[in-house]
């Protein structure tokens, strides 16, 4: 998951170009190697980046060769948690250097993949992983968001479509959310925490979803 930093329009950048490059180098590189972890992966597709400018934060998983084990990195404010039975296992924290500004990568960063958290999950059968940008999390906490997946839990039918239409449905909350201009979202309480009271509702920006359930094959 690779969140373009938006303040790169300002200087005429487009800020999906830096993401799209990155995940693209990280993806042929793990089609290379498929036992690589995804820290090494990330640092590789840093490194050779000839994109001169453009940033983004950075959070994805790849899953060991035990078959139950994810490899997971995180820097800036997307994220992950691991949902099972309705509760919240694990669960990745944000990045800032200051209140909404967040970790992020690129030629011209002050972070590195060396500031990514890292982490090794061990996962169950029917373990819910819920990868997402902070267009998620800043409308809607951890636990709500566990328990809006829980709350569909009983209606898996097919894992494929199941976790298309939960994740679908998740974006589509956190987007009415975000548009909410007097609930008191994760965004605004996080602003009031560092004293600006003058911010209120939830937060407009991008938001992905992506949802995988975990089954034994």
């Amino acid at each position: 998951m690779f969140d373009g930093v938006g303040g790169w329009y300002r200087r005429g950048v487009d800020p999906r170009k830096y993401p799209e490059d990155l995940s693209q180098r990280m993806l042929t590189i793990f089609e290379e190697d498929t036992a690589a972890t995804t820290h090494g992966v990330l640092s590789t597709a840093w490194e050779a980046s000839e994109l001169e400018n453009g940033s983004c934060t950075a959070c994805a998983y790849s899953l060991c060769p035990d078959g139950m084990t994810l490899d997971v990195l995180n820097l800036g404010d997307s994220g992950a948690i691991v949902i099972r039975n309705g509760d919240i296992v694990y669960e990745t924290s944000m990045q800032e250097s200051v209140w909404n500004m967040p970790y992020q990568l690129g030629p011209l960063s002050r972070q590195t993949p060396r500031d990514a958290e890292i982490h090794q999950w061990t996962m169950k059968e029917g373990d819910v992983v819920v990868l997402a940008t902070d267009g998620l999390f800043s409308n809607m906490g951890n636990e709500e968001i566990a328990d809006f997946v829980s709350k569909r839990s009983d209606k898996v039918v097919s894992t494929d479509s199941w976790v298309e239409a939960v994740a679908e449905d998740l974006a589509n909350q956190a987007f009415a959310y975000a548009r909410d201009t007097v609930r008191v979202s994760p965004y605004t309480q996080r602003a009031w925490d560092e004293g600006f009271d003058d911010v209120f509702g939830g937060k407009m920006d991008d938001i992905t979803v992506i949802i995988s359930r975990c089954v034994r094959v």
